[in-house]
C-alpha cells in the first residue's frame, strides 16, 4: 500500500525510467482484472462484478487457509503471500474503485507485458509455488497422515 501512495504521488505525471527500454515505473489505474479483463464493460456492471469476484476469492482464499491450518508454515506461505496481495487490491478497490498498478516490463518497442503492483507480484509468486508443490511433491508429501 506504501507503494502504491509512492506511486500516486512520485510518478503520477512522470513515469520513472529504472532500466532503460526494459523497465519503468508508470502510474496507471486498474479499474478490471487481472491484465485489465473485464475492462470492456460498463462501469456501472463492471465495478460490482469486480468487487463480488474479489470477495468470492478472497472468501475461498481464506477457507482454504484455515482448513491447512495444521499443515505447517511452509505449506501456508503461499497462501500467505496470496492473501496479502489480494488484500492490498481490496484495499485499493474498496478506497478508490480502482486498483493502482506502476510496474511497466517492456523490451524495447517489440514486447511489452501490462503493468502490475507488487500486490499482483506477491500473488503471482504464491501461485506459483503452489503450482510447484503441487506438480512436483507428491501427495502423500503434501499431505501428510496426522
Amino acid at each position: 500500500m506504501a507503494t502504491k501512495a509512492w506511486a500516486k504521488g512520485s510518478i503520477q505525471e512522470k513515469p520513472m525510467t529504472v532500466v532503460p527500454q526494459m523497465l519503468e515505473l508508470r502510474y496507471a489505474e486498474n479499474r478490471a482484472i487481472a491484465f485489465s479483463m473485464l475492462h470492456n464493460l460498463p462501469d456501472k456492471s463492471r465495478a460490482p462484478l469486480v468487487l463480488g469476484l474479489s470477495t468470492l476469492a478472497l472468501a475461498a482464499l481464506l477457507s482454504l487457509i484455515w482448513s491447512m491450518r495444521r499443515q505447517g508454515v511452509a505449506r501456508l506461505i503461499p497462501l500467505a503471500l496470496i492473501l496479502a496481495g489480494a488484500l492490498g487490491n481490496l484495499q485499493d478497490r474498496l478506497s478508490h474503485g480502482y486498483v493502482v498498478d506502476f510496474v511497466y516490463v517492456h523490451w524495447r518497442d517489440r514486447w511489452d507485458f501490462p503493468v502490475f503492483n507488487l500486490a499482483d507480484s506477491l500473488i503471482t509468486i504464491g501461485t506459483a509455488l503452489l503450482l510447484i508443490e503441487f506438480l512436483f511433491l507428491s501427495s502423500r508429501d503434501r499431505y501428510p497422515a496426522r
